[in-house]
Parts: C-alpha cells; sequence; structure tokens
C-alpha cells in the first residue's frame, strides 16, 4: 500500500511540519577543508561560476587557459554555513585577489568524479538505465495519437525509452515518410547515403537509382546485430522501423515473422559480474568493422572495441565495480575483424567472442514482438541488438521503412519535459529514500483529493487514477502497474500480481482502510493469507516513514507478529520489495494489456474457492460461480500461469 493513504500525518500536523536539513558537520568541514588545501588551484578555478570569470546566464567560462594568471595559488579558505537545504559554502581566495563560491555538494560531487555532477546546470533529472532480460516481456508500449503534443505521456515515452532503450508506439499513420517525421518530433536525423529514411523490404532498395544489397532485402533470418557499426562519425544513435505494410498478427492469418531484441548493456553487465577477464577483453581488443557501400562502389570502416565504456567509468579506482557500458558493437555483417595479437590473447578473445554471442541469442535475455500495421518499434542501435526470423511465404507484402535520429534531442527534449511537467517537487524513487519534507507534501496533496470518486470497477478504478499524484513522482495508477510488473517479473504467481495491481484502487475513496476495502472485494478470489495483506499493509507500509513523526512507531506492524507470523512475514516481504519500491517514475511498467488475461484467470476461479464451505460461496447467485467471462477454453488446456502462457505464444509465433 501506499504510504499516503494510511495516516501519513496526524491531520493537527498537516502543512505545520517543515523540513530540516542539516549543515556540513565539522568533521565534513575539516576534512573537505584539508583536501582543498592539497587540490590544484587551476582544477578549482576552472569550476568557478563568479561573474569575473563565468557568464552569468550560462554560467560558460569566459577564458582558455594560457589566460589565466600564471602560478596561480590558493591564497585562503573559508567555510561559511549557509541556512538550509544548502549544507554551507567554502570561500576560496586566489593570488590574484578574485573569490570564488563552492557548495559543499559540488565540491563533494566533483572531488569524487562523479559522473552525475554538473556545473553548467542548477537542475537536473538524469534517467538512470534499466537493464532487462526476458522478463521484461514487451517493450513499454504508447499510443502514437498520445505523443503528438508535450504532455505527460510524451515525458513518460522519453524516460522509458532512455532507461530500457527500447519502446513500441501503435496507431502510426501508414504513410511513407512517417518515419522520419514522427523521429524529427523528438530529435534530429541521422541522414546516411540511403537517405532520410531507408525501406526495408524482400527487394534491395535503391538510392540514385543503383540498387543497394543487403541481408535485410532477403527472407533469410538475420541473426543480432546493431546496423551500421562501420559509421566513420559512430553508429546511429537510435532507430526507428516503422510497420507500413505488414501481415496482420493472429491465429490463422498466417502470418509468422518476428523480430527479436536484447539488451546489450544488460548482457554485457551478466558477463562482467560472471567471467571479468572475457568482458575485460572485449572491452580491450579494438576490432575493425566495414561496409564496401552496399553496391561495391566504395568503402566505409571504423575501428572500435566490441563492448564500448563510459569515459567516467574509465576514472573510477574501483576496480571491483564493474564499470557502465556506452555502447555495443556487435554485427557479423560487419566484420568486426581481429587484430592479429599473440595466440594466447586471441584464443581468449574468441572464446568471450563466443560466449557474448551465445549470451545475446538466448532465450534468456530476448523478447519477442510480431509487428503490425501501424506499429513502430523505437530503440537505441548503440544499446539494444535486434534479429528477424525467416520471412515465410504467407507473411505477404511486408514493407518496413526505417529511419534513424541522434540522442541529444531525445535527452534535452526528456529533460525540458521533466522540468516543465513535473507533479511534485518530491525526488525520491522509493519510501526509503524520502525525507520528512517530502512525505508533508504527500500528506497535503493526499487531503485534497481523498473525496474525488471512482468508478465502481477495478479496471476503471485503475484508469481513473491516471491522474492522480497526491504529491508522489507517479500517479496512483502508475504505482499499482509498477507494483504489480514487479511482482510479474520477479515470478510471483497470478493472485500475487491481481493483488498488487489493484491493491490501493479504492486509495481515494477510503481515508484510512482502503487495503481492507481492496481486501473485501477480492476476497471471493484470493486466499485468506492475502486478503490479511490487503487490510493490513497499510500499517507496514508505515515501517518506511512512521519515524519521521512524534508518537508514531515504525514497528507498529510488530503488534501482529507473534498473532499471524506466516502472514506477517508475507505481509512484510511484499511492502519491502514490490509496493515501497513502486514510486519510480523512470521504471519500465509492463502495459496494462499484460495484465488482463491475469486477471480473467484470477476472477474465473470459483467463488471462495479456497473454502468451498464459505457462508458467502452461494451468496446472491445461489451459486458459487463468478459471473466473470471465463477463461477461453482455447488456451485453458495451454496454460495456467502467466510464464507458460507467454512461452506458449511465442513458441506459436516460430516459423
Amino acid at each position: 500500500m501506499m504510504a499516503k493513504s494510511s495516516a501519513l500525518v496526524p491531520s493537527m500536523l498537516l502543512g505545520l511540519m517543515t523540513a530540516v536539513a542539516s549543515p556540513a558537520t565539522v568533521d565534513t568541514v575539516s576534512q573537505l577543508k584539508a583536501q582543498l588545501e592539497t587540490v590544484h588551484p587551476l582544477w578549482l578555478r576552472e569550476r568557478c561560476t563568479a561573474d569575473f570569470y563565468a557568464d552569468t546566464n550560462t554560467l560558460q567560462p569566459r577564458y582558455n587557459l594560457h589566460q589565466e594568471v600564471p602560478n596561480l595559488n590558493r591564497k585562503s579558505v573559508e567555510y561559511k554555513p549557509s541556512e538550509p537545504p544548502q549544507r554551507g559554502f567554502f570561500h576560496i581566495t586566489f593570488s590574484d585577489q578574485h573569490t570564488c563560491v563552492y557548495a559543499v555538494e559540488t565540491l563533494e560531487a566533483e572531488l569524487g568524479n562523479d559522473p552525475n555532477s554538473f556545473l553548467q546546470a542548477t537542475d537536473w533529472g538524469l534517467v538512470p538505465p534499466f537493464y532487462w532480460d526476458k522478463t521484461l516481456m514487451t517493450p513499454p508500449h504508447f499510443q502514437h495519437d498520445d505523443l503528438l503534443h508535450e504532455g505527460q505521456q510524451t515525458r513518460e515515452f522519453l524516460s522509458r525509452l532512455i532507461s530500457t532503450g527500447i519502446a513500441l508506439v501503435s496507431g502510426v499513420p501508414r504513410e511513407d515518410g512517417e518515419c522520419a517525421r514522427f523521429g524529427q518530433r523528438f530529435s534530429t536525423l541521422r541522414e546516411t547515403e540511403w537517405g532520410a529514411v531507408f525501406n526495408v523490404r524482400s527487394s534491395p532498395d535503391s538510392v540514385a537509382g543503383t540498387a543497394k544489397q543487403d541481408l535485410a532485402y532477403t527472407s533469410q533470418p538475420i541473426g543480432m546485430h546493431i546496423d551500421n557499426a562501420y559509421r566513420m562519425g559512430g553508429p546511429p544513435d537510435y532507430q526507428l522501423l516503422h510497420a507500413i505494410e505488414h501481415c496482420e498478427v493472429g491465429v490463422g492469418t498466417g502470418c509468422q515473422v518476428h523480430n527479436q531484441f536484447a539488451d546489450g548493456f544488460a548482457v554485457a553487465h551478466d558477463l562482467c559480474e560472471s567471467d571479468r577477464p572475457l568482458f575485460d577483453i572485449l572491452t580491450s581488443v579494438v576490432l575493425r568493422w566495414e561496409n564496401n557501400g552496399g553496391d561495391g562502389s566504395s568503402l566505409l570502416y571504423r575501428y572500435a572495441p566490441m563492448i564500448e565504456l563510459e569515459l567516467s567509468s574509465k576514472n573510477s579506482s574501483d576496480d571491483n565495480t564493474c564499470p557502465q557500458v556506452s555502447a555495443i558493437n556487435f554485427s557479423a555483417k560487419s566484420g568486426g575483424y581481429t587484430p592479429h595479437l599473440p595466440y594466447e590473447d586471441l584464443e581468449l578473445f574468441y572464446q568471450a567472442k563466443r560466449k557474448f554471442s551465445a549470451m545475446l541469442h538466448s532465450e534468456d535475455y530476448i523478447i519477442t514482438l510480431q509487428l503490425y500495421p501501424g506499429a513502430l518499434i523505437f530503440f537505441d542501435n548503440r544499446r539494444v541488438l535486434h534479429s528477424r526470423s525467416t520471412i515465410a511465404p504467407t507473411d505477404g507484402a511486408r514493407w518496413l521503412q526505417g529511419c534513424y535520429v541522434n540522442r541529444d534531442g531525445i535527452h534535452m527534449n526528456y529533460e525540458k519535459l521533466r522540468r516543465s511537467l513535473r507533479q511534485t517537487v518530491t525526488p525520491f524513487t522509493s519510501l526509503r529514500e524520502g525525507t520528512k519534507a517530502d512525505f508533508d507534501r504527500m500528506g497535503v496533496e493526499y487531503d485534497k483529493a481523498v473525496v474525488q470518486k471512482t468508478m465502481d470497477n477495478l479496471l476503471s478504478l485503475l484508469h481513473d487514477q491516471s491522474d492522480k499524484f497526491l504529491g508522489q513522482p507517479v500517479s496512483l495508477a502508475e504505482h499499482n502497474i509498477q507494483t504489480a510488473s514487479r511482482a510479474l517479473r520477479a515470478g510471483e504467481d497470478d493472485e500475487t500480481v491481481v493483488m498488487s495491481l489493484f491493491h490501493d484502487v479504492f486509495e481515494t475513496l477510503a481515508v484510512k482502510n482502503h487495503g481492507e476495502l481492496a481486501s473485501s472485494m477480492l476476497a471471493p478470489w484470493i486466499s485468506p493469507k492475502n486478503q490479511w495483506l490487503l487490510a493490513h499493509h497499510e500499517i507496514f507500509q508505515g515501517y518506511f516513514y512512521f519515524d519521521h513523526y512524534d508518537g508514531m512507531d515504525k514497528n507498529k506492524r510488530d503488534m501482529f507478529l507473534h498473532e499471524q507470523p506466516e502472514y506477517y512475514n508475507w505481509t512484510a516481504y511484499w511492502c519491502e520489495q514490490y509496493d515501497q519500491t513502486s514510486f519510480d517514475p523512470d521504471y519500465p511498467s509492463l502495459p496494462l494489456d499484460v495484465f488482463l488475461p491475469i486477471v480473467e484467470r484470477v476472477l474465473s476461479r470459483p467463488s471462495y474457492w479456497w473454502n468451498p464451505g464459505h457462508p458467502k460461496a452461494g451468496a446472491i447467485s445461489n451459486n458459487n460461480r463468478t459471473s466473470t467471462k471465463s477463461v477461453k477454453a482455447a488456451r485453458r488446456d495451454v496454460c495456467t500461469d502467466t510464464w507458460t502462457c507467454y512461452s506458449s505464444n511465442m513458441k506459436e509465433l516460430s516459423p
């Protein structure tokens, strides 16, 4: 359950409690001052934002190094405390009598080579990468018309695209050139000699009357790869593939062709964790990538390792932590020719390449997708590898149009939207990170919105919460779906997934006991253990924030420890793993459609299946059957839970 509902703050204290940020401690000041006495003065000077040194609007330095005072040195270093939320400032006077002021937080980040520290921006919200494997199941899914305006849906689209490296868009107009038009909404095009767009058909594309040859213009399967590993300026950043003509997906349509995707960053990270020497050699051996222009008329080439690392990772002194990967270069079509090295080095390299290739093609890391007319898949070409199955004769006419866009615009537009659409000043992504001030804001927002009405069925209640933020970083609907996504990806059973999906749908109808409403609503179909969880989870969530307020005990949940130990342990685990973590605006939640068959299976159970003799089993209808539509017979004998269904569906897509 979300903390904002159950007794978040005693009502008489709402609006009266303010955040108190502590200034830097004496020890911190002393240690930092001692460190500043040994830092190179030019390192400090280049971080100066005083108006004599940097433009006041852009914070861009005015001078090149040769214009700096020779033999510059520090004259004095003085700490001055400040009012919260700042932790104080160091005033450093240099030998030329100029003084620069540095915030404690900035100095700590810069001295630690924090890759997320910046000097020319005072506000930023970087999206961390979300590594995924087969449990992603499907790319984050959006509707074309929802992305035509710079609203919350567009911010979420860009956030998911950055965090997972992939997004699916439906309803894109099936017109020539729409790929480029859509891509330019978010960034600048990366044109190639193929033009602004390229066509993927079963016959060669042509440029200036000359047919370009590529494996894509055959019906043969294509293994995992990135596009254009041979580009001298680096491969394109993002790729878009738009299905203008494509077979319709469905049983009996004969549509078999499918695409597969794998997160190269996740695979590289797992390789690093499991066999560091193999990972290291793939980051250090520089390969040659080639292309003859597609028609033998020219040459393009590039030198780069198979796994590229973030420069900030190379500055790290921690050899025990896997470094951050910045790009993957992997394409059998483009060669990736290995330089001549000593035999033992080549043996290790080819062992590493073989393992990396096998992992990229393993079912453990792959999601499978069938495109359909009007679908557009948008993915990070430097991270997400893609492949294609054999094109069968029954697949009919197929016309995909592709294009490339640059990374800068994606990140720039996301940051602009993040700032302009910020729903809350609360920056946390899990309750554990929240401060007292964060919960104050949440409490005030919740008090305002609790009287709102919702519709009388579970999915409508969920949909109605899409615009309810209540001072949190995500909407109520997103919190419910995110909780269920985490539970599903962790392998929980159908009942737990459905309970997670609807655990807070009554939050805007009941002040203190919405969990009891959800428990009562779902009681005929879920076990007593999960009914108990729903009815008590508000108290268990208090473990993460009750201690922010006088007179409230975070361990209040322990009153149930001996009364119901099994239920207690399960509820504590569920809150820790799924509920309190699901306030992350950048988490790639699964589309609601993924959960519909799961909900149908759970609500198709006989009422009170866990106690056939329950006195309410025959209430209203005088039988123990539910009025919910039954699971389709065609699927009943194929799958009994989500993962069996998912695996069966994927097998049916294979030619």
